[in-house]
């Protein structure tokens, strides 16, 4: 999915069919590190898209994401806080 979100199009089709909002979900359940920095990797990629401001802003991303900035994994803390620039960018 990241391979296809690396391109325009790729992400706003991404967008569009609801994926964000599962994965700022999975921000809370997954508990296995690696899959938690791939999908912290994912919603980077995906901050990009036309309609992820208005998804986000309605969503629980921003104490999802600050809660994963205390992480003992440095990827982790790093993914989070680039995702919350992108965030304060937008």
């Amino acid at each position: 999915m990241i391979a296809v979100a690396e391109f325009t199009y790729g992400i706003d089709q991404i967008i569009h069919l609801g994926i964000l909002p599962i994965l700022i979900d999975k921000l809370v359940e997954e508990k296995i590190e690696v899959i938690l920095i791939l999908i912290l990797s994912l919603l980077k990629v995906l901050m990009e898209g036309e309609m992820a401001p208005m998804v986000i802003q309605s969503s629980d991303a921003l104490s999802r994401l600050n809660s994963h900035l205390t992480s003992p994994e440095y990827k982790i803390r790093e993914l989070s806080a680039m995702n919350l620039g992108s965030i304060s960018y937008n």
